[in-house]
């Protein structure tokens, strides 16, 4: 129920007592004894073995021999290399001198052979790492505060008007620096007995040799806390500090390398691993909680079961870290000092008002643009200023907000549910042992008024509060089991949205979305809220999500529901979800988004209708009904679709004069070759016509009768036939006229 903070409770055995029915016992395994009548087996230690069932270990002989512990057979010793040995150096004298020196990897496992170097000449020591300087012993120790170091050499204050800036700057490796510490764990949890994990190698750390196969060799620093606060800062995380190491592998058989961190709140967590040989790379993690943390690398050798092999193979398998930097933190060195601002009657550095930065050209203190945040009180440049998300803006430079109206296309007005807090009860659910509980949600939409869950019982464990304050909390409430009593419980409250990180219509924003089904029920407008704090569940936060639909029938504040296959509001207990459905949520009706309806004139004045769609919310002025004086408008449609009409209309008269005049020029033509072609009463035929058109300026004279109820198409038709049969039946004769005497 994550009532308890701290870390887990490690169950490393249980045992069960009591007798029973046995017909024989189970023989101990190679490698491990049990005297008469025990429970268990235990393991040979070192140079000492045991074949199946044995009762006691046998030693090996010390000379020749050696076994690891808990082993089934003696293996014997090969002649000591050189790569039974490492260098080491001496510490540093009162003249800053040192010897490089040699030593056994321990166990030693070798015998005759080379023997180990002498002592080499004097040499000027190692200088420090950046941050610390050589103490009374010659060790290297970190600065005092308000100073730094540069080269290793000796500390120097801080100049005026700068501030150190602490971190862990390890890259020198002549011995081990005093927040890191150094093991090596057997399978089963045990300690090596006395091995060495790591050890310096001048220009690096190196894990150690001859170690049990599959033996864990952890290194350790210890990291109480960072400067910043962190949290979330225009839909991104801001750090508050970070790690980075450069390392490499040397590995000929199978091994094995991790990064983890631990913290009280989170746990152990594995951050990245590596396996097989890698070459030389860097490595860096960004910490985004201020907490207390423990780092620790891990090397791992393969386990082999011919020690032979292991003995050849594994031995020279090594991991290797050059340089270990950790940014930002609470104690640590500085090697190098930050301008900072400082007033003129005041001593040392001030930090500047929330909402400001440290201009680097003039020390002072600058207020951030309007919609942009600042987090780090001793903040540097204007590039620490961060944008706000989506949809929010700050005046402050503190928080990002929002007043729960949205201009834009479309455009929200939530005001009438940015001053309140809403209750949301989630499903009924039950225990184990068939308890029943319930959780309960309480949300501020925009946060004017913040949600508030808090506990009604008096025990608290420690590090929690009994009361939060958030957008969005949870409270698990847990009725009385008696029916005749009235009391509910309520405890584990927890906040699930710390901070507003965007108001946008877009389904997804950083690691956050909107699930499936609250996308097919129209949700138009979506809330995202983050707590960045980890916990062991949730090594990202939790974040909630808030989806508004358009529902013209729900008025006032509507409903919130929960999703149908999660009906607690969450799935993996990490992202929350929540359909808000109201009328309220519905877009802000635009002017050009009324229906304007015009009513018939009446005494000189007509009725304007403005009908308001049903997908929008009406929140102008306009009346609902206008009276204004008539107009002779005819609206754009009609007088195109009359201007088309005339247009074909004055077409078609064009057309039909056209081929009435064609027409009677045809008709007059014809008569003209009728009557050419016709005899005179004494029987002499008369001449021909010279033309069969009309001369220049010639006038229709002629009429004839038209035939009625003959339209022009059917006439032409008439005419054309007609033609074509006394024209035909009319020989065209060609004559020659000449005048007589007579005349």
């Amino acid at each position: 129920m994550e009532t308890y903070p701290g870390k887990p409770i490690l169950i490393k055995s249980i045992e069960i007592s009591g007798t029973t029915r046995a017909t024989s016992c189970s023989p101990c395994r190679n490698g491990t004894f049990s005297a008469e009548g025990s429970r268990q087996c235990q393991e040979c230690p070192e140079n000492h073995f045991s074949s199946r069932g044995a009762s006691s270990c046998q030693p090996c002989n010390p000379e020749t021999e050696f076994a690891p512990k808990g082993f089934s057979r003696c293996i014997k010793r090969h002649a000591c290399t050189s790569k039974d040995f490492y260098e080491t150096r001496s510490p540093c004298d009162a003249n800053n001198q040192t010897r490089a020196e040699y030593r056994w990897l321990e166990p030693k496992i070798c015998m005759a052979g080379v023997s180990l170097p002498p002592v080499g000449p004097s040499r000027p020591c190692l200088p420090c790492n950046p941050g610390m300087s050589p103490g009374p012993d010659a060790s290297c120790q970190f600065c005092p505060a308000e100073h730094f170091s540069d080269d290793g050499g000796p500390c120097k204050p801080c100049p005026p008007n700068t501030t150190p800036n602490y971190g862990y700057v390890f890259q020198r490796w002549a011995q081990l620096p005093a927040s890191m510490s150094s093991s090596c764990r057997q399978q089963d949890g045990s300690e090596c007995g006395g091995m060495t994990g790591w050890h310096v190698a001048g220009t690096h750390v190196q894990s150690g040799q001859h170690h049990a196969d599959g033996a864990y060799l952890l290194l350790s620093l210890n990291v109480p806390g960072f400067r910043s606060k962190g949290g979330v800062v225009g839909g991104r995380r801001l750090e508050v500090g970070r790690v980075s190491f450069t390392f490499e592998l040397d590995c000929k058989a199978k091994c094995e390398f991790v990064f983890m961190q631990a913290s009280d709140r989170r746990g152990v967590n594995l951050v990245q691993s590596w396996s097989g040989a890698t070459f030389k790379r860097e490595f860096s993690h960004s910490v985004y909680a201020n907490d207390s943390y423990t780092f620790s690398w891990a090397f791992q050798k393969a386990s082999l079961t011919d020690y032979d092999v292991f003995s050849n193979l594994l031995d020279t398998d090594v991991a290797r870290i050059f340089s270990i930097n950790v940014t930002n933190t609470i104690d640590g060195g500085a090697s190098v000092c930050l301008a900072c601002h400082q007033e003129t009657d005041e001593v040392g550095c001030i930090p500047c008002p929330p909402g400001h930065f440290v201009d680097s050209n003039t020390t002072q203190c600058t207020q951030c643009p309007p919609g942009t945040t600042v987090s780090n009180p001793l903040a540097y440049g204007i590039e620490s200023c961060q944008p706000c998300g989506p949809g929010l803006s700050s005046t402050d430079g503190v928080t990002c907000t929002s007043d729960c109206v949205f201009a834009g296309e479309p455009s929200f007005d939530l005001s009438a549910l940015a001053h309140e807090t809403f209750l949301v009860r989630g499903s009924r659910l039950f225990t184990a042992s068939g308890a029943q509980y319930f959780h309960v949600f309480n949300i501020s939409l925009c946060g004017n008024t913040q949600a508030q869950c808090s506990n009604n019982i008096s025990y608290q464990v420690d590090g929690t509060s009994s009361q939060v304050n958030s957008f969005v909390c949870r409270t698990t409430m847990v009725p009385s089991a008696w029916s005749d009593e009235e009391v509910v419980l309520s405890t584990q409250s927890v906040t699930l949205g710390d901070e507003l990180v965007a108001v946008t219509n877009n389904t997804a924003f950083m690691s956050m979305e909107v699930i499936e089904e609250f996308l097919s029920q129209n949700a138009t407008l979506h809330f995202y809220y983050s707590t960045p704090l980890a916990t062991r569940s949730c090594p990202q936060g939790r974040t909630t999500v808030i989806s508004l639909s358009c529902d013209a029938s729900k008025h006032g504040n509507g409903s919130i529901v929960l999703p149908s296959k999660c009906p607690d509001g969450t799935c993996d207990g990490c992202s929350f979800n929540f359909l808000w459905q109201t009328a309220v949520a519905c877009p802000v009706c635009r002017e050009q988004d009324f229906r304007l309806v015009r009513g018939e004139c009446t005494g000189g004045s007509q009725l304007l209708h403005y009908l308001a769609p049903t997908n929008c919310r009406v929140l102008t002025n306009l009346p609902a009904t206008k009276a204004v004086k008539c107009q002779n408008h005819i609206p754009v449609e009609l007088q195109a679709i009359i201007g088309g009409t005339v247009m074909v209309a004055a077409t078609l008269c064009g057309l039909l004069l056209h081929f009435w005049r064609k027409t009677q020029r045809l008709e007059y033509k014809y008569m003209k070759l009728v009557q050419g072609s016709g005899s005179g009463s004494d029987g002499a035929e008369l001449p021909p016509a010279e033309s069969c058109g009309l001369d220049d300026g010639e006038e229709e004279d002629v009429h004839f009768a038209q035939p009625a109820k003959q339209n022009i198409l059917n006439r032409i038709k008439a005419m054309t036939s007609k033609v074509r049969r006394k024209v035909t039946a009319v020989p065209l004769r060609r004559y020659n006229l000449q005048r007589d005497d007579t005349g």
